[in-house]
């Protein structure tokens, strides 16, 4: 004797079934108990969002990323997005079988300062290059640094006008390290107290780079 369903009274002869309902009116129950709507932390400066404790750029990858983790055992594919929601592709394992649903989920962003974004606002910086003499080769030397810096997430400080060169902020001084040992500017080094962390004194590097 064929299964009937007890919401809509279709028989498993006319369409599958997903435990003792039919897959449409059960695939109706899924979307009704999952959540219509994720919070996302979005940076309000650089626009990345938070995803796994870390700010990352948005696009679509990323965005079912941070909505899946907010739907545990569903699986999430997101189809297509816009500003203010997204239509995903949710999916269940069960005991017969897969059951897949279309539902329209609104982002709902709350504005954050990415720790870069804060850093920067800070004009955090962990090595000053004092760059002196030619001014072309000063210019090329900011230009590099800037590139290398952008494509490792790191940024550069500021810059100020000194006499006979530019001061340069740089925000990671290991990478301030390779940058001088790969081009061989071979600098004068000096340090200065930057302040304490966990018991341990913290430098920031100096190099006098005459060029």
């Amino acid at each position: 004797m064929p299964r009937y369903c007890p919401t809509c009274n279709r028989s498993e002869a006319e369409v599958k079934f997903y435990g003792n309902f039919c897959e449409i009116c059960a695939g109706e129950k899924l979307s009704e108990d999952l959540k219509s709507s994720v919070e996302l932390e979005r940076c309000k400066e650089c626009g990345r969002i938070r995803v796994k404790g870390r700010f990352i750029g948005e696009n679509r990858s990323n965005l079912e990323e941070g909505i899946q983790q907010q739907f545990k055992k569903n699986h999430v594919h997101v189809v297509s997005y816009d500003a203010k929601e997204a239509l995903a592709r949710i999916s269940i394992d069960g005991p017969e079988g897969k059951l897949t649903i279309d539902k329209t989920i609104k982002l709902k962003y709350i504005k954050k300062l990415c720790d870069r974004c804060y850093k920067i606002k800070c004009e955090y910086y962990e090595a000053l290059f004092q760059l002196r003499g030619d001014k072309s080769r000063i210019e090329k030397v900011i230009r590099h640094a800037k590139a290398l810096f952008e494509r490792n997430n790191e940024f550069i400080s500021k810059m100020e006008s000194k006499d006979g060169g530019i001061d340069l902020y740089l925000s990671n001084k290991k990478l301030a390290s390779e940058f001088v040992a790969y081009y061989k500017l071979y600098p004068k080094m000096s340090y200065t107290l930057a302040g304490v962390k966990f018991g341990k004194k913290q430098y920031k590097n100096i190099y006098a780079i005459h060029l």
